[in-house]
């Protein structure tokens, strides 16, 4: 096994889990956070990179 890699059998119990894709899992944890009442209904997500430009060098729409 390569470093750095868990057993393929623990990283299958997660397959499909995070298809969505980075940006929609952030808006999905941060609502889920506001229905528990752990952020005020206001908050927003901050920007994915406040530093400018896209991350990995694409943007999705």
């Amino acid at each position: 096994m390569p470093p750095h890699h868990v057993p393929a059998e623990w990283a299958d119990r997660y397959k499909g889990t995070f298809d969505q894709g980075y940006e929609a899992i952030r808006a999905e944890i941060l609502a889920r956070q506001k229905e528990l009442g752990l952020l005020p209904e206001d908050t927003e997500l901050s920007p994915i990179n406040p530093h400018g430009g896209c991350p990995y060098g694409f943007c999705h729409p």
